[in-house]
């Protein structure tokens, strides 16, 4: 330093290079070859078929700097990469088909795919033409979403039905956090079809509280609802943020007539399936509110609803767990003759012994309130 000095340090985003290795027959994509990309970039890589021996080969994997058996798969082009896609001879073949009078787009497209064994395999409808309807899956799939997912342990058929009468399922923008499958907007159905719309809390600060509007006899506390396309049907999915019960109940004594609500608590795994229990025994809807949600709710309380009330659910490592047993007695003070307290002892006791011995029998984990 023999005088004063300014410097500037440039920066430029650097270019990295992908190489892609074809070994076997098959058709990756981008196809076998070197290929520069930003900085950052997330190339995704699919291991499609070659059209000569799409029946008799398949992806078997990628090796280098991916390893993974994944057929469409992201990569991040932080450095230089050299990948390469195996393919080998097909166990078991996938058959897509099309059939109905009206049309529409699978990926892949109608014909005969080779896979290993044992691998899944997604089937997409990318799209119903304009005068369409979505009739389902035939074959060797069955149901109406519009992503089958197929386990290739023998020679399968998927077809892909498509008619020209129908319905149009309408989902509107959840109110309150949330997301539903299909998303929300027109869903053309086919005549009679009985597709299962779900709904999915946004975080474990939300829950599922209802569904509202074209149900029939459908349970509108089911977050998975059936619905039976024979008129065009509009639906709205509800969501409440927190804990939907004001006072969630604990053991103890209550008066007739009172209303409670049970409220498993936190973790709970989003897309947690519910089910309550009263002594033992499976709830449902019209005995209780929200037999199957995180939510339960008894309203004018009668002396029949006292009892041990658990939920079986899964909880944020999705595993297998019991909420409760929550001890509940309903008292009438008309009916009722003094007590010392000694009644109650004794029927929370028979309320535990019954729960306790159903979640023994269960085998499950449990949490207490």
């Amino acid at each position: 330093m023999d005088r004063n000095r300014v410097v500037t340090a440039v920066f430029v985003e650097a270019n990295w290079e992908l190489t892609i290795i074809l070994d076997g027959p098959g058709a990756p994509s981008p196809s076998a070859g070197t290929y520069t990309y930003g900085n950052g970039a997330t190339v995704y890589l699919f291991a499609g078929w070659a059209p000569a021996q799409q029946a008799t080969t398949a992806f078997d994997r990628w090796s280098g700097d991916l390893e993974s058996t994944a057929q469409y798969v992201p990569v991040m082009m932080n450095a230089n990469k050299t990948i390469t896609a195996h393919y080998a001879a097909a166990d078991w073949t996938l058959t897509v088909e099309h059939g109905g009078a009206g049309s529409g787009t699978t990926f892949p497209t109608p014909g005969v795919y080779g896979f290993l064994d044992g691998r899944r395999t997604g089937i997409p409808v990318q799209s119903i033409a304009s005068g369409s309807y979505w009739g389902g899956w035939q074959g060797d799939a069955s149901g109406y979403d519009l992503l089958y997912v197929m386990t290739m342990d023998g020679n399968k058929v998927a077809r892909a039905m498509f008619e020209t009468s129908g319905y149009t399922l309408t989902i509107n923008a959840p109110v309150g956090s949330g997301s539903t499958s299909p998303a929300a907007g027109p869903h053309p159905y086919a005549t009679g079809a009985t597709p299962t719309i779900k709904a999915t809390p946004a975080n474990t600060g939300w829950e599922f509280d209802r569904w509202e509007g074209d149900l029939d006899e459908a349970n509108p506390y089911y977050r998975d609802l059936t619905l039976v396309m024979n008129q065009n049907r509009t639906v709205t999915p509800y969501f409440l943020e927190g804990t939907a019960c004001d006072t969630p109940a604990v053991s103890g004594k209550y008066p007739l007539g009172s209303d409670l609500c049970f409220y498993v608590p936190d973790p709970v795994a989003l897309g947690s399936a519910f089910q309550w229990f009263k002594n033992g025994e499976p709830l449902s809807d019209g005995q209780v509110i929200g037999a199957q949600s995180r939510s339960m709710y008894l309203t004018n309380l009668q002396v029949s609803d006292s009892g041990a009330y658990i939920c079986e659910y899964d909880d944020g490592a999705k595993a297998a767990a019991v909420y409760g047993p929550i001890n509940i007695l309903v008292q009438d003070p008309e009916a009722m003759p003094a007590t010392d307290g000694r009644g109650l002892l004794i029927l929370t006791a028979a309320c535990i012994a019954v729960g306790m011995v159903s979640l023994m029998r269960k085998g499950r984990r449990v949490l207490t309130k």
